[in-house]
């Protein structure tokens, strides 16, 4: 009784089990164009499981679509259709293959899995077609070559991969750790079976006890499908974090900002008028009390210095994160326009980093000239950046007092700097220059992305 249920609704099996590997592949292509620029290395793979879920859901389509065109269709006509439909069967399972060894390419070298998973798919070939296929059954071969040829390592490497994933995701997130494991087991025990389910040259369907195997696949398809987009989760929870964190660093750039602004148009006018009053009460005065005066007005004068140089380092924001040359042309200006100290920039135009090695280069830039205006008592300023192999070097150069012995260690500028270079790999190298002064160079490596606009003039 229940084989005979199966069987009258085999058809609509097969739609569903269309329909589950559809939607996954949908799903896939929505998050990977949500969360491209995720850290998760299952995200830039994402467009190659899209694509298996969409071809593999429309080569099931075909096993309920193209037996009803027999009526309507003349032989050459159906014959094309039969060969489409092992054509996009193979594709959907090279689609999988190519997502296993992109994502596991991101974890570990792929010289030995590689061939073992294929040398794995070819054996099972062998075995599953022990002679030549007769004229004609060209059909059977696509069909074996998408279970095994592709399917199997495709799914084997998958399956390596999201195991590997999942041990970075794990930790932070949990639940999609459990979604991944089962995800890598669904792949194994569903995926390389599912084109063998479909009966080829008016041979007979495959069973399971009594059942047609497409019912466990779908659901195992079902299961898959669920995991997966279960995995993705973390890519979502991810996004939520970063954009957070900046939300915050945009509400932190507006209070430094506001604060920037405040003591600009407050604070230090106020005490540049008061010390141009001091001046003018000066001219009454004895010459001793005028000494002191003096004195008072050069005091204040200082606070006035500082405080604008505080002003300065509170304004970080509007730098251009896509071209160096023009970002730190326009820290070079501020420096220049605040101190009056020279400043000879070379800078090579077009570099153009990630988001994260800019702001730790700015970041660095903003110290180093922080600290000339501070301690150097310099007269000249040299900053060169160029491009060294396929990194970045900058450097900064005063002709100042130099560093005192050991304050490359204690100094909290000099910390900050590091920081900013440890947090994306660079190396930075702080200590006198040749002839006095101090030399500051930061290296960062090879992450340039390209920049095609016109260098600057």
């Amino acid at each position: 009784m229940l084989k005979v249920f199966f069987t009258a609704n085999l058809t609509v099996i097969h739609f569903g089990y269309g329909l589950i590997f559809f939607l996954m592949g949908f799903g896939a292509a929505l998050a990977g164009r949500a969360f491209r620029e995720s850290r998760l290395a299952v995200a830039s793979s994402l467009p190659w499981l899209s694509a298996f879920g969409a071809l593999l859901g429309l080569a099931q389509w075909g096993v309920v679509f193209i037996p009803l065109q027999a009526a309507y269709l003349s032989p050459p006509w159906l014959s094309t259709l039969n060969a489409l439909h092992g054509l996009v069967l193979v594709a959907a399972h090279a689609c999988l293959l190519v997502f296993g060894i992109r994502l596991l390419a991101r974890f570990e070298s792929v010289r030995w899995s590689v061939p073992g998973a294929l040398a794995a798919g070819a054996l099972a070939c062998f075995l599953t077609v022990p002679s030549p296929l007769a004229p004609g059954d060209w059909q059977s071969g696509a069909h074996v070559l998408a279970a095994y040829g592709f399917g199997l390592p495709g799914a084997i490497l998958s399956a390596r991969g999201l195991l590997l994933q999942r041990k970075d995701v794990a930790a932070c997130y949990p639940r999609s750790g459990r979604a991944l494991l089962v995800a890598a087991w669904a792949f194994i025990l569903s995926v390389p079976i599912g084109p063998m389910a479909v009966p080829v040259a008016g041979g007979e369907p495959f069973t399971l006890l009594g059942v047609p195997v497409q019912v466990p696949l779908s659901i195992g398809g079902l299961v898959l499908a669920w995991s997966l987009l279960s995995g993705l989760e973390a890519l979502r929870v991810e996004n939520a974090r970063r954009v957070e964190r900046a939300e915050r660093r945009e509400a932190m750039l507006e209070e430094r900002y506001r604060l920037s602004k405040d003591l600009k148009d407050g604070v230090i006018q106020d005490l540049f008028a008061a010390g141009m009053l001091l001046g003018a009460a000066g001219l009454d005065l004895k010459e001793a009390d005028r000494v002191t005066l003096r004195a008072v007005e050069k005091q204040l004068q200082e606070v006035v210095d500082r405080l604008r140089v505080y002003v300065m380092d509170l304004e970080p924001s509007g730098l251009d994160n896509t071209d160096l040359f023009v970002g730190t042309r326009r820290l070079v200006d501020e420096f220049r326009a605040n101190t009056l100290i020279p400043v000879s920039a070379e800078l090579e135009p077009g570099i153009a980093l990630d988001p994260d090695a800019t702001s730790a280069l700015y970041a660095v830039v903003q110290e180093a000239l922080s600290n000339v205006r501070r301690h150097a008592q310099a007269s000249l300023v040299t900053l060169e950046l160029r491009r060294r192999g396929d990194g970045v070097c900058l450097t900064i150069t005063d002709n100042g007092s130099g560093l005192a012995e050991g304050s490359f260690v204690q100094g909290a500028g000099l910390e900050r700097m590091a920081r900013s270079a440890e947090a994306v790999d660079g190396a930075l190298t702080v200590g006198r220059a040749p002839g006095g002064g101090t030399r500051v160079v930061l290296e960062l490596p090879g992450n340039i992305n390209g920049n095609t606009e016109e260098p600057h003039r």
